[in-house]
């Protein structure tokens, strides 16, 4: 008589010290791995192990969710003129493009778990301010930083409102920097003509009419005629609340 195959070793074996009374010789990486070693066990599983592979399903899709969450995030927030950090207690827990940006330049850099600035004035006003912001509360502090050959920087320390205990936002912006959106999307977005449009990304950037004719080589007249036709399509009859929302809002992301 042909004698049978020799039976394969299982993956899962009995043992008195695991309170479960299973031990794994193999550690399945993913659910699709566990799933296969319990076909191969041929459901000789106990109960712990089947609520086990339950919870850690459950955390994979928990995880693959939170990662894609943080990738948004900081997709949205790379978009941001504003430079963002966020500082906990073991050092910078996160940093969008602008911010990145500061560190090549040395304005801004991470020592040691604490996130400091060149100067020493505003080193130690930026320090405190983060510390009060780690202890919780409401805390809004300002700070400004000093570049050499360039214009000053202008920041502000923000507690996380309970958000995220034990963490600080620091927010830096550059005043120079132009925030206008490109003229395509004032046009899209409000309707305007190609030309309404260029005039609009002209006084977004705080251009008078006679600075805008200079910048685009038009007349006032014709300036002044683009820009009652932008108030009409914006529904405003004020200059300054078009300006206000050309730039403000979700258009500065483009």
């Amino acid at each position: 008589m042909a004698s049978s195959p020799p039976a394969r070793a299982p993956h899962l074996v009995p043992t008195s010290a695991d309170p479960s009374g299973v031990q794994l010789r193999v550690r399945p990486k993913t659910a699709t791995e566990w799933r296969q070693r319990v076909e191969e066990s041929d459901g000789d599983l106990s109960l712990t192990v089947e609520a086990l592979l339950r919870d850690y399903e459950s955390l994979e899709r928990r995880m693959h969710g939170f990662a894609l969450r943080a990738r948004a995030a900081q997709a949205l927030a790379d978009r941001l003129s504003l430079s963002v950090h966020v500082v906990g207690a073991s050092g910078v827990l996160f940093a969008n493009a602008a911010a990145r940006d500061l560190e090549r330049e040395g304005v801004l850099r991470e020592v040691e778990g604490r996130l400091e600035c060149a100067g020493f004035e505003a080193k130690e006003d930026l320090e405190q301010a983060i510390v009060e912001a780690q202890r919780g509360g409401s805390v809004r502090r300002s700070f400004v930083l000093i570049r050499d050959r360039k214009p000053r920087l202008l920041g502000l320390v923000l507690s996380t409102e309970g958000a995220l205990p034990g963490a600080a936002i620091v927010v830096v912006a550059d005043p120079t920097v132009e925030r206008a959106v490109d003229a395509d999307v004032y046009c899209r977005h409000f309707g305007l003509t190609p030309a309404e449009g260029r005039v609009a990304e002209r006084l977004a950037i705080g251009e008078s009419a006679r600075e805008v004719a200079d910048s685009l080589d038009i007349g006032v007249e014709t300036v002044r005629t683009h820009v009652k036709s932008i108030l009409r399509k914006m529904g405003t009859n004020r200059q300054i609340d078009a300006v206000r929302m050309l730039v403000t809002g979700p258009l500065l992301l483009g």
